[in-house]
């Protein structure tokens, strides 16, 4: 299972490849999405799909408004959505 943090990178980016649209300030997610639904396509809670969501966002890499999700950083949200996918890193 997959960190939180690239699991929700690897949702929005799925959700980008098929509704997304070229925004403002970035590509946003053209789909009405509920965090409680959100939330429930990732199987957790969410007050914790809030807090992570507030988290990407203050560090610049989306923006959150209503019904609405700007991605910033594409590239690091897929970085993101990859790293569980090769294990941690062995040192």
């Amino acid at each position: 299972m997959l960190p939180l943090r690239a699991r929700i990178s690897r949702m929005l980016l799925m959700l980008l490849a098929q509704h997304g649209r070229d925004g403002h300030s970035g590509l946003e997610i053209d789909l009405k999405l509920s965090q409680d639904e959100f939330a429930d396509m990732l199987g957790v809670t969410r007050q914790s799909l809030n807090r992570e969501l507030k988290a990407l966002e203050k560090q610049g890499l989306i923006g959150i408004a209503y019904s609405r999700i700007t991605l910033h950083e594409v590239a690091l949200l897929r970085d993101m959505a990859a790293i569980g996918e090769a294990g941690p890193v062995d040192q």
